[in-house]
């Protein structure tokens, strides 16, 4: 989140991008302007990449910790009874127009199909793989350009669980079993305990 807050700012010729690769950023702020959720997409050769920014106890956070692991219902008609932890569902909506927005713009100039990867780590993993399904389910419906884009593989790294097993399912449905999902948790992340608790919530 610092490097997402610092990024606007950065003027130095050393911390340039490398030539070819187009990043932008979507940020959330909180009401005193610190960033407490962020996400870069980027287009690099024949990829577009969406990565979503974790927390750190050490910044501002959206939410309280306690508040990290409440379900609350995703109502979408595709694959209904869904329930997603309450932060990871706040900072997907926050982000979402943002995302989307600049998913089309950087869709609208290419010349052949881009292949849509996303990626997230700690608390935006959850966020990542909302963000994967929300994709798949606008390349359906013709929302997105299918023309233009392809989903690719999701990549978390850290984060736990995701929701419950009526989400899992509709995921694995959409996502997990077409595309793919690659994800990978340290024991010492504060949210593996959450997933090792109930592995009927993990994908």
């Amino acid at each position: 989140l610092r490097f997402a807050d610092a990024a606007e700012g950065l003027s130095c010729a050393e911390c340039g991008l490398p030539p070819g690769l187009n990043v932008s950023t979507v940020q959330q702020r909180d009401a005193k302007g610190a960033v407490t959720a962020a996400a870069m997409v980027g287009r690099a050769g024949g990829s577009l990449v969406v990565a979503v920014a974790g927390d750190s106890p050490s910044n501002p956070m959206a939410h309280p910790l306690q508040q990290m692991f409440v379900l609350e219902s995703l109502n979408a008609t595709q694959c209904p009874g869904m329930e997603v932890w309450r932060a990871s569902l706040s900072t997907w909506r926050s982000l979402r127009a943002g995302v989307f927005e600049l998913i089309a713009l950087y869709a609208q100039g290419a010349e052949t199909t881009l292949t849509l990867r996303v990626s997230g780590y700690s608390g935006g993993a959850p966020v990542a793989a909302l963000f994967s399904l929300d994709i798949a389910w606008a390349l359906a419906s013709g929302a997105l350009p299918r023309d233009k884009l392809q989903l690719g593989p999701t990549h978390t790294f850290g984060g736990g669980s995701l929701g419950n097993l009526a989400f899992v399912q509709c995921y694995e449905r959409w996502v997990g079993s077409t595309s793919g999902h690659f994800a990978v948790v340290h024991g010492r992340d504060p949210y593996a305990p959450y997933a090792a608790r109930d592995p009927s919530l993990d994908p």
